[in-house]
């Protein structure tokens, strides 16, 4: 009599988490809690090429809107209205402008932060006219800047830049900043570029270890699209996949007899199915062997497909931090929706993205063309009160400008009549915020009241723009 063979027992491995148990958790089958986001994606970030990487973030740039569109709203919104320079005298603000304009200053700008959202970084060169023992490795010393200096600004991509030096002391106070760059092989001092640097997260020190040499030899940050890069695949295929199903919506199956021999004879027959094909849909159209000769439609069910095409174009929306209403074009969702609430954050967003990298950008531009206008030294005298102002994204209509104008006038009003502020101090406060169409004088607004100095009267206020 043959004894039962006593099977092995296999120590089962544990677990730390104990819901990770049957089922295919435990094997290969299970990909939820064995994948990592590197091993079933193409995303650019993960190849080591960085060329490569920045020649597949320009082709999507370039043939995609969703990507496009990404990258360029911020960029766009943030230079819709132009910057107000206040604290300037009205001539020299004018031939500021006016430099500004003759450089083409706007679109460099533009052409920089579209450059850095869209490859992680971007130079803006000026060209300065420089004496002969003066090497562009050399800080830039503003006070040997002479009128007309400035010859033209110029936007260098990052494939012409190369990292040269920058601080690697933790306790320096100049910590990971770039002091040199290279562009184009020319050693270039930090003083005499402005760097756009894609905001990096981490020191180009650690970047060597943390980011496993996926960074860019510049040691600038990522493009935009890295962290949208599936998601911009996914919406894509959405699409594709829906407009495979309109073709076929009219698809014709045309069923014939003993359709072998006539393939197999090369029957002038076959020839006139086709056509038949050709003729009857003008999408697609398939011959079929069966018996009898037939044509049937077959129909395409889309169901939930537009609503399955919309919301992943909503998902991505809102995962690059663009409202729905600015990037698809379409009205708030909702009942009592109006949007308002989407667009203000959106609206901070980008007046966040103006304070960190449109400011200091335009006001050292603004520095380099005072001092080739005047010289460094009358133009620090000249600038010395010059602040930027960004004006409200959010477009008022007149209604909502003269409230606001008739708002300012009563205050400035009262403030006068309770003697807080002279008359001439209002007048200047109205025009700074041009509420008048034309120039005025606070003695134009003077009251012969003995009992008041100086008041202003509710008709004469009433006249704003």
């Amino acid at each position: 009599m043959m004894r039962a063979r006593r099977q092995a027992v296999v120590p089962r491995n544990r677990v730390k988490n104990m819901l990770l148990t049957g089922g295919g958790a435990e094997t290969l089958q299970d990909r939820g809690s064995r994948s990592t986001a590197s091993q079933h994606t193409l995303n650019p970030y993960f190849n080591n090429n960085f060329m490569a990487r920045w020649q597949e973030y320009v082709r999507w740039y370039m043939t995609s809107w969703e990507a496009q569109k990404i990258i360029n709203i911020p960029v766009e919104d943030a230079l819709r209205k132009p910057v107000e320079l206040r604290g300037l005298h009205p001539d020299d603000e004018k031939q500021i402008w006016d430099a500004y304009d003759a450089f083409d200053a706007d679109r460099q700008i533009r052409r920089a932060l579209i450059q850095e959202r869209l490859l992680g970084g971007a130079l803006i060169l000026p060209v300065f006219m420089r004496d002969d023992d003066e090497k562009t490795s050399d800080r830039l010393r503003y006070d040997t800047l002479r009128p007309g200096d400035l010859k033209a600004l110029n936007v260098v991509d990052v494939s012409r830049l190369s990292r040269s030096s920058y601080e690697t002391d933790p306790f320096s106070p100049d910590y990971d900043r770039i002091d040199s760059i290279l562009v184009n092989g020319v050693e270039v001092h930090a003083s005499r570029c402005c760097i756009l640097d894609g905001n990096a997260l981490f020191s180009r020190t650690a970047q060597t270890v943390l980011e496993n040499y996926r960074f860019n030899p510049v040691g600038f940050g990522e493009s935009k699209l890295a962290a949208l890069y599936d998601l911009l695949n996914r919406v894509i295929g959405t699409q594709q996949g829906a407009y495979h199903l309109v073709n076929m919506a009219s698809c014709l199956l045309l069923q014939a007899d003993n359709l072998r021999s006539v393939i197999a004879a090369d029957s002038p027959a076959l020839a006139k199915l086709r056509e038949i094909i050709e003729q009857l849909s003008i999408y697609r159209g398939a011959i079929v062997d069966l018996k009898g000769a037939q044509i049937a439609q077959h129909s395409a069910t889309f169901g939930s497909v537009p609503e399955l095409v919309m919301t992943f174009a909503q998902l991505l929306s809102a995962a690059s931090d663009i409202p729905a209403t600015r990037f698809l074009g379409q009205s708030p969702g909702g009942l009592n929706a109006t949007g308002d609430s989407d667009q203000t954050n959106y609206y901070d967003m980008v007046g966040a993205y103006v304070r960190m990298r449109v400011m200091p950008t335009q006001r050292r531009i603004f520095d380099w063309m005072g001092a080739t206008l005047w010289g460094w030294q009358e133009w620090t005298a000249k600038s010395v009160k010059l602040e930027l102002h960004y004006p409200s994204l959010k477009t008022l209509s007149d209604k909502e400008e003269a409230d606001i104008a008739q708002i300012y006038g009563t205050l400035l009003q009262g403030l006068v009549q309770s003697q807080v502020i002279t008359a001439e101090a209002a007048v200047k406060e109205l025009i700074e915020r041009k509420i008048f169409l034309t120039p005025v004088e606070a003695v134009d607004f003077l009251e012969t009241d003995p009992g008041i100095d100086n008041p202003l009267s509710d008709q004469q206020f009433g006249e704003v723009a």
